[in-house]
Formats: structure tokens, C-alpha cells, sequence
């Protein structure tokens, strides 16, 4: 319409990742563009909730002065709650900006450096008063981070901000007529160069303005000068209580972090047990009742103290869920972190270490106006108007604190400068009598009611009430009163419920959390106090079991000597451990300050009752229900009998030597058989009966292996409490079922790298799956040229493309029948793969392009992927790097990974791998590998789903990865939805595994994770012991397949009809209330329904028969209409001739823009096919 006219305009076109579109969902453009994810919008609107009773300053509009208090009411209560429960991320972020910048008067740069700051902690060229002005507005709010690029405006003002990462492009130009455009990239708008007089990009956290009523840009500089000048910030922040290593200095031994003493140690206090405050007789008996057991304290506390690390482990997790675990375990256990893959990537805590933060302000937020400040010329007088009040908080360096910061934090409670913090302590324990009557209501299998520690936790959140309505600036939650007579309450429940409780009476903003208990230990359960509500921790007792670490050795035979560190050294270097943890579980959501990972809830909840979530985490992404209050205060109960047995100890005991023993539980390593200690699916009795099998190739014994493993998924496994409803079918001859020769082609190995498995290990997967028709993955770290070809027959035919990308080449992929791009992995989302310096040697130095002896670490990200569009440009590029391949993506299964798997197939994926948590690992953190992730079965159920009532299914092949290990796993997994089955840790074990679990030490007995030459002889697998044991499997899935009458595995596929759960589940109290009704939804007649016959028969094909799928007829189309087909025909004759040949000169100029995005893949197909690696000779194509 030629009458329309704008002086402005901001345009945004979006990627639809959005499986059910609504109109709730779309971006209202009120006020902003946003193009990214906002990582933190978790935490984001938890704090918007807090901070609702709260509002006066931050999000108080400007209202006449002449109204009444009932009317100021009237209009808080319509302009609330900002965040209204049914908006995108960008909804969120229009709202509040749309709130902060027109109805509330703040100026409008302002209020977006208020939401979106740049990293200014560890910024050594930024002025001191533009630090005051962002630690000032630290707090305010929490950051509200990306990646995201946000163009705003107000009408007059038109700006642009990156957040802190800069991970999101944004380009700039401005014309000789005054033309301004700012886009995501160039050539969005079609401007002659000549008409450019600038051009540029915005960097991390930069701003830049358009005034249209002075006609001018401001750009960065002038804009965080004026702003930052038009404040007495620095003066404001002297209210400010500052707890950090500075403000404790006085009272600490200054130890060297993780060594030795720098010359001699400064004057200090030592710590203690008595600092401590924990009894040298107690202190075992603490212990036991807290949930702490003998693996904990040697295989995580221990190596945290000595070198300040998060220690590594290797196999997986191959132990029960927590709801299926025979072991009294807190909530803790039952939560899983989440993590981003793919729509939002994960952050590298190491090589973006600039933008992390833990330094968090706590306490009150202050709120009443009393000074002014003027608005720097950006726009009318703004509501920054609380002066210094918003600085009158504590502001911790870490959340973590060591003796003297409690200290100092409990002393705030007498006056300082005319500004207090009164603490309140609220006991979070409850007398072992009022729990009694558990046992006789156990014994009547009455896992329902309410219990003690339901009643408690109730209590608990009324005292902290009304401690805050008394004026309680620090809330401590505090157990120490826990004993022979008193039992600890869960110290998760208590903080969860608390968090909660006070957000719903309006008080959380007027205190801080801080969670005083001898329950926590590990980073993951740091992580989860922090993420459901927790200011900061004082992990007492974890500090006095570093008492127990034993002394290491150094040296050898007579010139061993041991060395013991000082409990003040151990403190350092457990607590830097720890905090370098917190680190990368946040990063793993893309989340760079801790501010805005507490209270965002970011876990997914397996196995744990409606009543427990609603109660203690509200928020929290939740599946199947399960354990109660009743069956966790059982746990707890049984802990506390640990500690205080009510019967003697046997005469033959030695009291002194058992009161400091803690118990072996056997969480990480098979320990025993007993109920004392964890179910592994790995015992060494299974191993045995799997090499016997192979090895054999004994029917008899698989068939003994087949009873024994089945056993064990059944109290291991989600998949374990559900069974097939054989008495709904037909059966059928075996005979006229599919035979093993099809079905092994549905098998391949997991991806396992050369340099974590030894070159013969990785030679042998990859023959024996080769013979079978089946598939082997090289992993992340490429392949010798020596093994390409098709008629190799140690050829991977999936070639892995990960985040470091070792070993990628044109050649690496010009070989593959299959790449497979990794987004996550099932041992360690959101982290990147781990190869151990001493296994960096030779060949896989070689193959990897790396410098031997240094160790590998893969970016937790994709550096070139921060989006589904990047995915989809990935994707479309590694189609014309090889046309003939078929385009593979690996997710981990959590809650919401279908939505994530349907955005795949929309973006050009044939194939998607679900992985579960317990997959295997060459080396990763032990945090990661037990409490990350979620089961492969909820994952694969939901992702088939998804697809299938988004019309995709069709499309792509699905496969399911996690120690899949029988037969009845391998149709479990078809049933729930799988067109493929990955197996990687029962293969390994037939050619020789014994689960050593020192994978990551390079000491692999039997030659398999090892690359000492020595050890590597020790290997004695071969080809056809994994062919044997593949083929009694797909032997014993065609018994399966006949008692159910069918006769194609495709016929399997989805038919969640045929899976019950079994009645038996019910009798078991922590079973008792698990609901897998979601998982089992029947989708497959919806899909059978469908018109789309053709796709169907392509999905046949690709799982079966074809050995690579390039996607549907269209898009194989599509790569002949683009740029490198033109430059190939011109260039074909000099790629296929000899060196004498190569003077063919592309003269004629081939115009090339922005819509050409993947320019010389298919080009270095051609010449990688037809030349290798070594490519053409210099000079020969320009």
C-alpha cells in the first residue's frame, strides 16, 4: 500500500521449530524482534514470580500522585504478572522491556542492558563506572541470556543488542541518504557498495541506537558512557555487604590451591572439626545417616580435595533408576539435569570462561524510593528512582561457602553501617517417633497418606514464613540437630518446598536461602539445591568427611612416601572442584551466570510422586509419577537405623575399627550380590555367560544369558516393569517369520572412537558388523584412509561428525554411507567427548590432526551450530559434501526431545538416533554419567509420537541407543517406536570386555580401551564372536516375533499396543504410583492411516535394504539445481584426468550470492572420491 509509510521498520522470519503451532506462541513484536533462545527464561521467570510481592522500583509504573493507594492497586494488579504463562520466550521479553521502557519511564537502552547485559566481570578494558552501573543492575535482575540478537524500539528510538556470548550474527550499514539496516546477514536487503559509507558488525553485549527524532546513531560507546554517568552507581554500591576471598583474608591459611604452601603460609585460623562444629566421635555415624558411602568418599570427594577436579569415570551407568533402586536414596537421585541439543546449544565453560559468572547478590531487595538520578537524554525522566536501596544486598563471589563466608554472613545480623541482615535458623529435622508407624503401614503394602515427613516439611514452610514476616533477611535451613533421636528431612524437599512457599505468599524476594546440611556433597547436588531455590550452601559435614580422605602415595618401592594435605587445603580444592562443576552443569543449558540458574528448576524429575513435585517442585519437568513422601521418609528411616542400629554390634566386631567404616553400596562399581548393595546389568556373571555364548556360539548358553539379563533390566530398567501382551496374538510358525539375515541389518554399533577403543577393537566392530550387512560408527575421531573403500571390510560405514571435529576431512566423508552428526551424547549431554592425553599417540594424533601427548576435550557446542537453522544449513551441507549419504543427527532422551527430533526432520534429517542416559563412555564426569539424561524408552516413545502426529514418521529412521542387550530389548525397543537398534557396550564384551571401568586410564586389561602397545596384545576378540552373538539375538527376536504373529520386524514398529505394565509393579512401594500410560499411547494406526504410502516405503527400504538414504526424491533434486553443479561441469575433466590433464581454467565469472550456501561441498566430494585426501595439485583450480 503506497499510503503506508514508516520512518521504521523491524522484520523478523523464523525457522518453525514449533511441532503445534498456536497463536499463544507467536511473537507479538509489540516492542522487540528477537532472534535466538533465551537460555535463562527458566530462571528468568521464576524470578519474576519472586519478585511479584516485591515490585515497586524495578517494574513500578509512574502513576499520578494523586491517586490513591486501592488505585495504585487496581493498576499493579492489572500490569501483573508479566510473564502470563502462555508466551514464547520472546512474549516473555516483549513484556517485561514493553513494561520496563513505556509504562514504568525507564530510558529504552536502559531497560535492555536491565535484561540483556554484556560479560563485564572479568572485562579488563571497561571503566570502572560502567562495572558499577552492570553490578549495580545485577541487583535488580538477573540476565536475561541468549543467544539472542533483540532489535527494539519504543516509536523514536530504534536499537540493537547482542547478548553476552555474541553468538548470534549481526550486521550493520548505513547509506549516504541515511538509509540504516541491521540484519541477522548480508545481502537481506539489496544495497549498491557504493552507496555504504559504514558498515559493521555488533560484537558480544554491544548496543547500538538509531535516534530518529536527533536523526543520528549512537553506537556503543557513547551509549554505556552516558548511561553509566547518569548515576552516582559507585557511591550507590557502598551499601553493598561484598563476602568474597578478599573480605576473608584475615582469618584464612593462605595454602597454595592444589599444591604445597608458597614459601610459608600466612597467620590464619585452620579449620577444624571443631570450627566445624561436628564431633570426631560422631562424625561416621553423621555420615551414614546423611546417605554417604564408601565409593563417594574415595571416587568423588577424595579426588576433588587432592586436585581440585571433578573426577572422570568410563562404561557408563548401568545401575537402577533411583525409582527402581533397592538402596535408601534422597531426591537427589531422582533428578536428572537437563540440557540443551540443538534448538539452543550448550556454552563452552573453558574457552568462553569471560562470560561465567558465580558472583550472585542475596538478601532482601530494597525497594523503596528515595533519590533520583536523571535519564542521560535518552527519553523522559525514568523510574530508576531507588537510588542506593537495590544495593543494599550481600553479594557472594560463589555460592559454595567455606567456614570463615558463613561466618561472615551470620555476623550481618548485628548493625553495619545503619544496615542489617537478621538471619533466622529453622530446624529441618523431625523426632524418628513420629515416623514409626511406617513400618506396620509398609507391611500392609499402604504406600499412600500422609507421613511425618510430609507433616514436617509443612511445618518447615510455615516457621520460615513467619520468620520472614519477622523481618528475616538470611533464611537458614538448617540439620544439624540430626541424631540418634531426630531424623534429617530430605534437604532437597525442605529448600524445594520452602522456594516455593514463599513465592506463593509473595515473601521470596524479601530473603535469602541459605541451606546449612549435611546431605550434600557432590556438584550434582549442589546443583539442584541452587536450581530449586537455594541462595547458597554450607555443605558442613562434606568438609568434615574430608577428614576421612586417606593419604596418597608418591614415589616407588622404598622411595614411597605418603602425602597428606592439611583440612584447610582439601576445603580449597574440593570447593574450586566444585564450583568449576556448578560451571559446566550451567553451561550445559547455556547459562552463563548463576543468577540466573537459581530457582529455574532445570532438571527433569524420574520416578517421583505428583504430590512430592507439587509440593517441593512446582516448576519441574516431570514424567511416569512413582515414589511419595511415605517410601522417601522409608529411605530415610532406613539410613538413620544405618547410623544408630538398635541392636549391638556382634561380639567378634571391633567398635573402634567399624566407627569409621562407611558401608560399600556399590553405586558406581558391582560391589556384591545382596540387598546392601546396587544391581548392576553388567554383574560378572552375565559378562561371563555373554563371552561363552560368543565365543561358542552356544544357544544354550545365550538362552542362560537371555534369563539372567532379562532379570536384571526387570529391577534396573524402565522397560523392566512392562511386559508383552502375548495373549492378545496369534502365533505363527517361526519359520514364517523374517529371518536373522534381515534383521542383523537393522544392528549397528554405537559410536566408539579410535583412540578410546584400540585400533584392533575398532577394526573388529567394524568386520563384524560389515559381514552382517549391519553398521559400525567410527565415533568422534575420524578413521585411518588405510580402512576406506567398500570393499574394505574394516570400513565404519557411519562416519561421526562431533563438535571438535577430529579427523573430518573430505575424504572421511566421501566415504561414509552414513554421517552422523552428534549433538549430544547419552553418557554426558551437554558436554563434549574427552580422549586423555596418554591415549593421544601415534595414529589417532595422526588421524585426529592433533599434537601427541596433549589431551583432547570436544566443545560441549558445535561451534558453527547456535540454532535449528544452523542445524539445517549443517545438515544441507553435509548432503552435498556426500549426496550419497544418508544425514543421521544423535540426540539424549529428556522430556521435550520430540519437538526437538520433528525440527531435525524439518531440517533435512533422514535419520535420528535417541540415546539414553546410560550409555557408554571411553571417559567422562561421573556427575554426568550418573545424573544426566533421561531413559532411551521415554525418549523413543515420545520423538515416534511426535512425528507421527506432525505427519513426519514417514520421513526419517529412528533408532535407539543405550545398553540395548537382549532379544526382548530389541523388540521393546520396535514396539515403542525404533527402526534401528545401536549397541555398543555388549558388543565390546563379546570380543573381551570385563568391565574394569578404566577406560579413561589407559590400563585396560584385555587390549580393548587402551593404547599401551603391551596391553594391546592382550586382545583377543574376533569378527565372528560378535557375529555369533548378533545372530542368536536376531534368533531369539524371531521367537519373539512368532509368538506375537508377525512376521516383519516393520510390522513391530510402534505397536505400543501390544506393551502392558505388569500387575506386580503395584506391590512395590516405590513402583506402587508409576504411570507410563503417556509412553505407551498407541500411535501406530494413526500412522498406518496415512496417505503417504511412498514415504512409508522409503522408510522400509532406508532401515533394511538401502544402504544410504540422501532424503526424499525432492531434495536429492534440489542439490543438482545449485551452484557447485555449474563450477563441476566445468570442472569435471580436470578432477578425472591425470596431472598432465589439469589445465582446464573456469574463465567465464559464475555469479554467486547469499541464497548459495553451500559453495565447493559437492566440489571436494568429486575430488575427495576420485583422489583422496591428497586432493589435486596446487595451483590447478582458481
Amino acid at each position: 500500500d503506497p499510503s503506508l509509510a514508516t520512518h521504521l521498520a523491524m522484520v523478523h522470519s523464523r525457522f518453525s521449530t514449533n511441532t503445534f503451532p498456536s497463536w499463544s506462541r507467536s511473537q507479538p513484536f509489540r516492542r522487540l524482534c528477537h532472534n535466538g533462545e533465551i537460555n535463562t527464561l527458566s530462571g528468568n521467570k521464576q524470578a519474576l514470580r519472586s519478585r511479584e510481592g516485591g515490585l515497586t522500583s524495578l517494574l513500578q509504573p509512574i502513576l499520578p500522585s494523586g491517586m490513591s493507594e486501592a488505585q495504585k492497586n487496581v493498576i499493579r494488579r492489572i500490569l501483573s504478572p508479566v510473564d502470563e504463562g502462555i508466551g514464547s520466550d520472546s512474549a516473555t521479553v516483549d513484556n517485561l522491556f514493553e513494561q520496563l521502557s513505556i509504562i514504568c519511564g525507564w530510558p529504552v537502552p536502559m531497560a535492555m542492558m536491565l535484561l540483556v547485559r554484556e560479560a563485564w566481570r572479568g572485562n579488563t578494558t571497561m571503566n570502572e563506572e560502567q562495572k558499577a552501573m552492570y553490578r549495580y543492575l545485577s541487583c535488580l535482575s538477573e540476565p536475561w541470556d541468549g543467544p539472542a540478537m533483540l532489535a527494539f524500539t519504543d516509536g523514536d528510538v530504534l536499537g540493537a543488542t547482542l547478548d553476552r556470548n555474541g553468538l548470534r550474527p549481526s550486521r550493520f550499514m548505513i547509506t549516504k541518504d541515511g538509509l540504516f539496516v541491521l540484519s541477522s546477514e548480508v545481502g537481506v536487503v539489496d544495497v549498491d557498495s557504493a552507496e555504504v559509507v559504514q558498515k559493521g558488525r555488533l560484537g558480544p553485549g554491544r548496543m547500538i541506537l538509531v535516534d530518529t527524532k536527533q536523526g543520528r546513531v549512537i553506537l556503543d560507546s557513547e551509549i554505556k558512557d552516558s548511561l553509566s554517568g547518569s548515576a552516582p552507581f559507585k557511591q550507590f554500591l557502598e551499601q553493598a555487604v561484598f563476602i568474597d576471598a578478599q573480605s576473608t583474608k584475615k582469618v584464612t591459611v593462605d595454602d597454595d590451591l592444589f599444591g604445597s604452601p608458597r614459601g610459608k603460609a600466612k597467620k590464619g585460623i585452620p579449620i577444624t572439626l571443631d570450627i566445624l562444629d561436628v564431633p570426631e566421635t560422631a562424625v561416621t555415624e553423621q555420615l551414614v545417616m546423611h546417605g554417604y558411602f564408601a565409593e563417594m568418599l574415595d571416587m568423588i570427594l577424595s579426588p576433588m580435595a587432592r586436585v581440585g577436579q571433578e573426577p572422570l569415570g568410563s562404561m557408563g551407568h548401568d545401575a537402577p533408576l533411583a525409582c527402581l533402586s533397592r538402596l535408601p536414596l534422597s531426591s537427589f537421585y531422582y533428578m536428572q539435569q537437563l540440557f540443551a541439543e540443538a534448538t539452543n546449544p550448550a556454552i563452552d565453560p573453558l574457552r568462553e570462561a569471560i562470560v561465567m559468572s558465580l558472583e550472585c547478590p542475596i538478601g532482601p531487595q530494597l525497594m523503596s524510593c528515595d533519590e533520583g538520578c536523571s535519564a542521560a537524554g535518552f527519553g523522559r525522566p525514568h523510574a530508576l528512582t531507588c537510588g542506593s536501596n537495590p544495593a543494599r544486598r550481600v553479594v557472594l563471589d560463589e555460592p559454595i561457602l567455606c567456614p570463615w563466608r558463613y561466618q561472615q554472613l551470620l555476623d550481618l545480623d548485628s548493625e553495619r553501617d545503619g544496615t542489617t541482615f537478621p538471619f533466622s535458623v529453622v530446624d529441618t529435622t523431625y523426632r524418628i517417633e513420629a515416623a514409626r508407624d511406617l513400618r506396620r503401614s509398609g507391611a500392609l503394602r499402604d504406600f499412600s497418606g500422609a507421613c511425618a515427613l510430609e507433616s514436617r516439611i509443612h511445618d518447615i514452610c510455615e516457621e520460615a514464613e513467619a520468620a520472614v514476616h519477622d523481618g528475616a533477611g538470611i533464611l537458614i535451613l538448617c540439620d544439624r540437630r540430626a541424631g540418634p533421636s531426630r531424623v534429617p528431612v530430605d534437604a532437597l524437599l525442605a529448600v524445594g518446598a520452602v522456594h516455593h512457599h514463599l513465592i506463593k505468599c509473595r515473601l521470596r524476594s524479601q530473603t535469602a536461602i541459605i541451606a546449612e546440611v549435611g546431605s550434600v556433597s557432590s556438584i550434582h547436588q549442589m546443583c539442584c539445591l541452587l536450581a530449586f531455590g537455594a541462595d547458597a550452601i554450607y555443605p558442613y559435614l562434606a568438609y568434615a568427611a574430608l577428614t576421612r580422605v586417606r593419604p596418597t602415595s608418591t614415589g616407588a618401592g622404598k622411595d614411597s612416601t605418603l602425602s597428606e594435605l592439611s583440612l584447610n587445603k582439601m576445603v580449597k580444592n574440593y570447593r574450586a572442584a566444585t564450583h568449576a562443576g556448578i560451571l559446566k552443569v550451567m553451561s550445559k543449558m547455556g547459562i552463563s551466570c548463576l543468577s540466573s540458574y537459581k530457582g529455574a528448576q532445570l532438571f527433569q524429575c524420574i520416578g517421583l510422586a505428583a504430590d512430592v513435585k507439587n509440593l517441593c517442585f512446582d516448576a519441574c519437568m516431570s514424567s511416569l509419577g512413582g515414589v511419595g513422601f511415605r517410601a522417601l521418609q522409608e529411605d530415610a528411616l532406613r539410613l538413620h537405623t544405618n547410623a544408630y542400629p538398635s541392636r549391638p554390634l556382634p561380639p567378634l566386631v571391633d567398635a573402634e575399627t567399624s566407627r569409621h567404616v562407611l558401608p560399600e553400596m556399590g553405586m558406581y562399581h558391582f560391589r556384591s550380590v545382596g540387598n546392601s548393595s546396587e544391581l548392576h546389568m553388567n554383574a560378572p556373571d552375565v559378562i561371563a555367560k555373554i563371552q561363552e555364548s560368543a565365543r561358542k556360539d552356544s544357544p544354550v548358553a545365550y538362552k542362560e544369558y537371555e534369563e539372567w539379563e532379562n532379570a536384571l533390566v526387570d529391577e534396573c530398567e524402565l522397560r523392566g516393569l512392562l511386559e508383552i501382551c502375548y495373549d492378545k496374538c496369534t502365533p505363527i510358525p517361526v519359520e514364517s517369520v523374517e529371518t536373522e539375515s534381515e534383521i542383523v541389518k537393522r544392528f549397528c554399533t554405537g559410536a566408539v572412537s579410535f583412540g578410546a577403543i584400540s585400533a584392533p577393537t575398532h577394526e573388529t566392530l567394524a568386520a563384524a558388523t560389515n559381514s552382517l550387512g549391519g553398521r559400525s560408527n567410527t565415533g568422534e575421531g575420524g578413521e585411518d584412509e588405510a580402512r576406506f573403500g567398500e570393499e574394505n571390510e574394516t570400513r565404519s560405514r557411519i562416519k561421526q561428525v562431533a563438535s571438535g571435529r577430529f579427523g573430518v576431512t573430505a575424504a572421511y566423508l566421501a566415504d561414509a554411507d552414513e554421517i552422523q552428526i552428534k549433538l549430544a551424547q547419552g553418557a554426558k549431554p551437554g558436554e563434549g567427548g574427552e580422549l586423555p592425553g596418554y591415549k593421544v599417540v601415534g595414529a589417532i594424533a595422526e588421524i585426529r590432526k592433533s599434537t601427541p601427548g596433549v589431551g583432547l576435550i570436544s566443545p560441549p557446542p558445535h561451534h558453527d551450530m547456535y540454532s535449528i537453522e544452523d542445524v539445517a544449513q549443517l545438515i544441507s551441507d553435509l548432503k552435498h559434501t556426500n549426496p550419497t549419504a544418508r544425514i543421521s543427527l544423535k540426540l539424549v532422551s529428556k522430556i521435550g526431545v520430540g519437538i526437538i527430533a520433528a525440527g531435525l526432520v524439518k531440517g533435512g534429517a533422514g535419520h535420528v538416533v535417541i540415546s539414553g542416559n546410560n550409555g557408554g563412555t571411553g571417559a567422562a564426569k561421573l556427575t554426568s554419567i550418573k545424573h544426566a539424561g533421561g531413559p532411551w524408552e521415554l525418549g523413543l516413545a515420545e520423538s515416534h509420537q511426535v512425528l507421527v502426529l506432525n505427519g513426519l514418521r514417514d520421513r526419517v529412521v529412528l533408532q535407539a541407543d543405550g545398553q540395548i542387550r537382549t532379544a526382548r530389548d530389541v523388540v521393546y525397543a520396535g514396539l515403542l517406536g525404533s527402526d534401528e537398534i545401536a549397541m555398543t557396550t555388549v558388543p565390546m564384551i563379546t570380543l573381551g570386555c570385563v568391565m574394569m571401568r578404566k577406560c579413561h586410564l589407559n590400563t585396560c586389561p584385555v587390549g580393548i580401551a587402551t593404547q599401551d602397545p603391551e596391553l594391546v596384545k592382550k586382545f583377543a576378540g574376533q569378527p565372528e564372536h560378535l557375529v555369533n552373538f548378533l545372530w542368536l539375538m536376531a534368533g531369539e527376536v524371531r521367537q519373539i516375533m512368532a509368538r506375537l504373529g508377525i512376521k516383519r520386524f516393520q510390522d513391530l514398529i510402534g505397536r505400543t499396543d501390544l506393551l502392558r505394565m505388569k500387575s506386580v509393579v503395584r506391590e512395590n512401594r516405590k513402583t506402587a504410583e508409576i504411570d507410563l500410560s503417556d509412553m505407551l499411547k498407541p500411535t501406530w494406526d494413526a500412522w498406518r492411516r496415512g496417505d503417504s504410502q511412498l514415504g512409508r516405503r522409503q522408510l522400509e527400504d532406508a532401515s533394511v535394504t538401502e544402504s544410504t538414504v540422501a532424503g526424499s526424491p525432492e531434495s536429492r533434486a534440489s542439490l543438482a539445481e545449485d551452484l557447485d553443479e555449474r563450477i563441476l561441469a566445468r570442472a569435471r575433466a580436470m578432477i578425472e584426468g591425470d596431472d598432465r590433464d589439469l589445465t582446464v581454467a573456469i574463465k567465464d565469472p559464475i555469479l554467486i550470492n547469499n541464497s548459495d550456501r553451500t559453495v565447493g561441498a559437492r566440489l571436494s566430494y568429486e575430488i575427495a572420491k576420485e583422489r583422496g585426501s591428497a586432493g589435486l595439485p596446487e595451483v590447478h583450480l582458481n
